[in-house]
């Protein structure tokens, strides 16, 4: 999908309303963002390298997250089939989750740069999915 086919559609979600499954909650925290490619290339023998940036909204179901840029050591976080390791740093410590991404735009915001990725959660061990599902709680509760 070209770049401006992103923007026309991220703007008609914003007039037409958005039909996402979960709720969006507005939070920033720290991320490192790694494709899982990258990771299983890498087997073991040297630890690969994440992305930094943080989140911009996040839900049961998915998140999105600001980075700087969309590729790292010749893999893009985006496309078909992509899926991402995603380490978050909640108020109690981190958790890891696998996204895939379905959505991206590049941010031309003077207040935010970089690319914004929409994903959708895949995969979450379960006591990092508890202190998720409880963290979302206490952002509803605010």
């Amino acid at each position: 999908m070209s770049e401006l086919a992103r923007t026309i559609v991220g703007r008609l979600r914003v007039f037409l309303g958005n039909r996402r499954a979960g709720r969006r909650l507005s939070v920033s925290l720290p991320v490192g963002v790694c494709p899982l490619a990258l990771i299983q290339q890498r087997n073991g023998s040297r630890r690969p390298s994440f992305i930094s940036g943080k989140t911009y909204n996040v839900s049961p179901s998915g998140l999105a997250l600001i980075v700087p840029v969309i590729h790292i050591e010749g893999h893009y976080l985006v496309g078909e089939e992509r899926s991402l390791v995603v380490r978050m740093e909640l108020p109690d410590g981190p958790l890891e989750m696998q996204a895939v991404p379905a959505r991206y735009e590049r941010l031309e915001d003077p207040d935010l740069t970089g690319y914004l990725i929409g994903a959708r959660i895949t995969e979450m061990k379960d006591d990092d999915r508890t202190r998720y599902n409880e963290f979302l709680r206490t952002l509803r509760q605010r």
